[in-house]
């Protein structure tokens, strides 16, 4: 990259679309107060919400609050009252697939590529459960059976820890756009993360870029 007129600066701005600001915890109980940023929404009940560097899963939401419990489901009760940020970020997908027991076989829409390793919570034909295995681009094996059902709604979803801005590699695979996060040919993204420096949220970050040169595994094509 350069820049089109000397010398003024080269930048790269990757903007994060994560739920984050500043908040305030409730002593003595469960409850979060928003003082700033986005909010929370309905939508991120049940998903994980990162305040300062701990993780919990979000409860209930109100206006300008919120109530979170543990990630294993116990009780919170914070032992004192502190402003600190929060940020809910989490990757997802929806779209239409066929059903068989614990098989998913995708028709059309996102397809539920591991990332990193987390795990990705599932919610087909009324069925609460997990991504047990990925097999391609269009299969995936639930953990609990969701019955036998044709072109049925699913929607995934996965948190990525307090990651909330990353850079994808996409390639074309077939008639689909295949996200391949660690493919390009003799290049491997080990690790994009950024991390607010201080309590605030939009000033300067911290941009951590890992890249590894590789060989592509024997008989693979990269």
């Amino acid at each position: 990259m350069q820049p089109s007129k000397y010398p003024s600066p080269v930048e790269l701005a990757i903007q994060p679309s994560s739920q984050a600001g500043k908040c305030t915890t409730v002593a003595g109980i469960n409850q979060v107060t928003i003082i700033g940023g986005a909010g929370l929404t309905s939508a991120e009940v049940g998903k994980t919400v990162w305040l300062k560097n701990a993780g919990y899963t979000v409860a209930r939401v109100e206006n300008n609050k919120f109530t979170v419990t543990n990630l294993n489901g116990t009780a919170v009760s914070f032992s004192s009252s502190a402003t600190i940020t929060y940020i809910c970020c989490y990757i997802w997908g929806s779209g239409k697939c066929n059903v068989s027991i614990t098989a998913i076989t995708r028709i059309f829409g996102d397809p539920s590529i591991p990332f990193n390793n987390i795990v990705t919570t599932f919610v087909v034909n009324g069925v609460t459960t997990t991504q047990a295995a990925y097999t391609d681009f269009w299969s995936a094996t639930l953990s609990a059976s969701a019955g036998t059902v044709s072109n049925v709604d699913y929607y995934w979803w996965g948190s990525v820890d307090n990651l909330f801005a990353a850079l994808r590699v996409h390639r074309l695979s077939g008639l689909g756009l295949r996200k391949m996060y660690p493919s390009l040919p003799l290049l491997t993204v080990s690790i994009i993360s950024m991390q607010p420096q201080t309590a605030q949220i939009n000033i300067p970050f911290i941009l951590a870029l890992v890249m590894t040169l590789t060989e592509p595994p024997a008989g693979k094509s990269p």
